[in-house]
């Protein structure tokens, strides 16, 4: 979150209303009485949690009427648009003071304002509620590195100059201050300075670390507020820069100040630098040809996990960015070189959010849409989710190369991943039932059944073919009685009258011979001929059910009691 992103503010244009105030003021006393909820129950109680929702219906009534909501803090009172809407002491249970003693001049409230920011933001001035002597953080650090997202505010430097250091009354004409009087010496007044503010110390002075934090993070934002301006200026110097070895000191600043703006989850300004040296990179294919290979490595540079590596702590504010920043975010990542995907892909598991994972597998696509290697290179990996999660990736491309490479992941060790695969296959076109045929003896379960799924799915010569060519070859044993009938169930999903001499020969043929093998090669015919559903199969069936071979009915009625 940015301390100083917002000019002006997004509430009522004109003088505000009595209605105005007072949906104002009720907002703010909602949030006084979750904040003070907050800091007695524990956070999951009912009544902590009753007082934070009432707080988001409040805001978004608000939110949805007027916009955005500015509240300027002084040390006692809040303001919108110049009028008070709350007045309180000058004191740290006070918030607005709490505020105005760290240096926060105001607070906006965003549309789009999510229960957990309200939440969080409970949480920080709670623990920030009292100004210990060595604190082990400030209230503006703690929001900084918050990043609630629809949260913005101003902070700066603390001087307390509007505090009186004394009650100027209590001065003499003299100028001697004499409102207490201590006897050194036998006849000789002392002057001692009037007494403070009855407020403790602690709840106003700054610490030299605070202090030290309060100036860095000042001129944090400072710098902020003008590197834009300066990054326009360095990309214009860029791209008409000649010497190389001024072009590689201004590019190496470029990378720390796109590493900082990923981090911060500033993605327009990421975006607009990319953008901006993909240009250049652009004119540089006409001319300064010795430019590209440092184009090239500054884009390679970025894609590591040294610089991407930040995104792990953006992740948790991306599931209620608006679709605006999605879309930014999506384009800042899809500037980056295929090499990315190096990098990116091991990321997929450390999110959380099924919808971001779902955006970055996209982007994953898109990326190996030009060079699929790296993808291909991540494949080898040893975690079974991402492997699966890249083949998932693999069936979305149309490209030749990516069947290849799936062709290849039906034989992984991982019965998911050969699952994920098969199912992309699948649906690819029926010539490649050939390459996929032998997955009917995959040693998983899940997987022979989808294989059956698929052979029987259609009619197909060339599925119908291979099933005739296996059970008229293959030497059926006890154990594989199921697996026989799910070969005869696909023949009857994919077959054509072609089949149908085997099937009645099986079914009716030497109806006399018994055996297991017999028995289970009947019941598979006649279940393909069942599901056949053809004239000629329903005779060849009205036939069995009728023969003087017990062998031959029985075998009927298993098939159609297997249909029920």
């Amino acid at each position: 979150m940015e301390r100083q992103t917002d000019k002006g503010s997004g509430s009522p244009k004109g003088s505000p209303t009595h209605e105005d105030l007072q949906a104002v003021k009720d907002v703010i006393a909602s949030f006084l009485i979750a904040l003070k909820n907050s800091a007695i129950y524990p956070e999951d109680h009912a009544i902590c949690q009753t007082g934070l929702e009432n707080v988001k219906i409040r805001l978004d009534g608000f939110l949805g009427s007027y916009g955005d909501l500015m509240l300027d803090a002084e040390k006692d009172r809040f303001l919108f648009q110049g009028e008070v809407v709350h007045q309180g002491a000058r004191e740290g249970g006070n918030l607005p003071f709490l505020l105005f003693r760290d240096g926060i001049q105001w607070l906006k409230f965003q549309r789009g304002l999510e229960l957990w920011e309200i939440k969080g933001f409970c949480k920080i001035l709670n623990q920030y509620r009292e100004q210990h002597e060595e604190p082990e953080g400030d209230l503006v650090t703690a929001l900084w590195e918050a990043q609630f997202p629809h949260l913005r505010y101003k902070a700066v430097e603390v001087f307390w100059e509007a505090e009186p250091l004394g009650d100027l009354s209590a001065l003499t004409e003299g100028g001697t201050a004499r409102h207490g009087m201590d006897r050194h010496e036998e006849g000789q007044d002392i002057p001692v300075i009037t007494a403070l503010p009855t407020m403790d110390d602690a709840l106003w002075k700054l610490t030299p670390e605070e202090m030290r934090r309060l100036r860095g993070m000042i001129l944090e934002e400072h710098n902020r507020d003008s590197t834009e301006d300066m990054v326009d200026v360095l990309l214009i110097i860029l791209n008409g820069q000649c010497e190389q070895g001024d072009f590689v000191v201004i590019l190496e600043f470029l990378k720390e100040e796109f590493h900082g703006a990923l981090g911060q989850g500033e993605f327009r300004f990421a975006f607009k630098l990319l953008r901006g040296l993909d240009e250049i990179r652009q004119t540089c294919k006409i001319e300064r040809h010795w430019a590209l290979p440092l184009l090239d490595n500054f884009f390679k540079a970025i894609s590591r996990p040294e610089a991407l590596g930040v995104l792990n702590q953006v992740w948790p504010t991306l599931d209620i960015l608006d679709s605006d920043r999605m879309r930014v975010f999506r384009h800042v990542l899809l500037l980056l070189p295929p090499e990315a995907i190096l990098t990116l892909g091991p990321l997929l598991l450390e999110i959380h959010s099924p919808q971001i994972q779902r955006q970055l597998m996209e982007i994953i696509g898109s990326l190996a849409t030009r060079d699929l290697r790296p993808l291909e290179q991540l494949l080898d990996r040893p975690e079974e989710s991402l492997v699966g999660m890249l083949v998932d990736i693999l069936g979305h491309l149309k490209a030749e190369k990516t069947t290849r490479i799936l062709l290849k992941m039906i034989h992984h060790p991982s019965e998911r991943v050969r699952g994920k695969a098969l199912k992309s296959l699948a649906v690819r076109g029926p010539e490649i039932v050939t390459e996929l045929f032998p997955l009917i003896e995959d040693p998983g379960d899940g997987i022979r059944r989808l294989m059956f799924e698929y052979l029987g799915q259609r009619r197909s010569e060339l599925a119908e073919g291979l099933l005739l060519g296996y059970l008229e070859e293959k030497r059926f044993r006890r154990k594989d009685y199921q697996h026989t009938l799910a070969c005869y169930r696909a023949l009857g999903g994919c077959g054509s009258s072609r089949c149908i001499p085997l099937l009645r020969r099986m079914l009716l043929d030497r109806g006399w011979i018994p055996g297991f093998g017999r028995s289970m090669h009947r019941q598979g015919a006649a279940i393909a001929l069942n599901t056949l559903g053809m004239e000629e199969a329903k005779q060849i069936l009205e036939k069995a059910s009728r023969s003087i071979f017990p062998s031959v009915r029985r075998a009927y009625r298993k098939a159609m009691e297997g249909n029920r």
